[in-house]
């Protein structure tokens, strides 16, 4: 057995126009199932050596559940006996493979594993837009948000003025900060900084008695939470209230999620066992439905249609 933690993301469409979409899940779980092997793998690059990834279904009833995988035959540990070192060494045609299993639920709810090792949840918006996007809006997008419990962010967006923030983070979370256009030349910088000394993890910090520029710190803490959460170690902020008190919020603790015992699948083992990583999953949904609902905006918006 093994502890995990099951967080749970919602599907969104990336225009404001198609407000009214809505994801047609066994339509999806159909088209996915129907892609040919040659066909469902997706090239990609990264720096932690992964090669390609790719979907495979696990269960297309009730709760349709898939596993996103990712894949490399380089990057490779070293192997030890004793004391003594050698590289680990797969056969040609192999790959490691990392899993993040994912269910889905009504109203575009997903709830998935956390796996340190495997791929982000929000990453498999890319995916679904290279394979399937005849299931996606008009556009070919979507996103995928961590779903929040929005108390501690809405005493960050309504604060009187910001007075610091803390950000550490994974490097990787920085190839998808082109979504903040302000922070171009400081991407650039960070990237190079961490590329050149490879370090594990990188820093922010801004700090002004004054007060930063609120727009542009909630923009960063939004960005991240949706991009990246997952690359998170510490989201810390200092804000000012209405009644002129100070107050530091730990911004982590926003995040819709619970932990679950699984089985592995063997002793030795770090993947989770598919069936169990589902039956958690899904036991995880029903214990914290009320808050996914309140936090889920697809829930409550748009109109009312028969299960997905």
């Amino acid at each position: 057995m093994a502890t995990r933690t099951v967080l749970f993301y919602e599907i969104r469409a990336t225009r404001a126009a198609d407000v009214a979409w809505r994801l047609d899940v066994p339509g999806l779980v159909a088209e996915l199932t129907a892609l040919p092997d040659a066909q469902r793998i997706r090239l990609i690059e990264s720096d932690a050596g992964d090669s390609y990834e790719f979907v495979q279904v696990l269960e297309n009833g009730g709760n349709p559940a898939i596993v996103y995988v990712r894949c490399r035959d380089h990057g490779l540990p070293m192997l030890a006996q004793a004391a003594t070192l050698e590289p680990l060494n797969i056969a040609a045609g192999r790959q490691l493979a990392e899993l993040t299993h994912t269910v889905f639920f009504d109203r575009h709810i997903v709830g998935s594993e956390y796996n340190h090792y495997g791929p982000r949840l929000p990453a498999l918006a890319g995916y679904l837009a290279d394979k399937v996007p005849q299931c996606l809006p008009p556009n070919n997008k979507i996103r995928i948000v961590p779903l929040i419990n929005e108390d501690r962010l809405e005493l960050l967006r309504n604060a009187r003025s910001i007075k610091g923030l803390s950000l550490k983070m994974a490097p990787e979370l920085l190839d998808v900060v082109d979504a903040i256009q302000h922070l171009n030349d400081g991407r650039e910088a960070l990237k190079a900084l961490s590329t050149g000394y490879g370090v594990q993890r990188i820093g922010l910090d801004l700090q002004n008695r004054n007060g930063l520029n609120k727009d542009q710190v909630v923009a960063l803490v939004d960005w991240a939470f949706e991009q990246g959460a997952g690359l998170l170690s510490t989201a810390y902020a200092v804000v000012q209230l209405d009644d002129g008190t100070t107050q530091p919020i730990n911004l982590l603790k926003t995040r819709l999620g619970v932990e679950r015992e699984m089985e592995l699948i063997g002793a030795n083992a770090r993947s989770i066992d598919h069936g169990s990583a589902q039956t958690q999953i899904v036991d995880a949904y029903h214990f914290l439905e009320d808050q996914l609902h309140a936090a889920s905006t697809v829930w409550g918006e748009g109109p009312e249609e028969d299960g997905n």
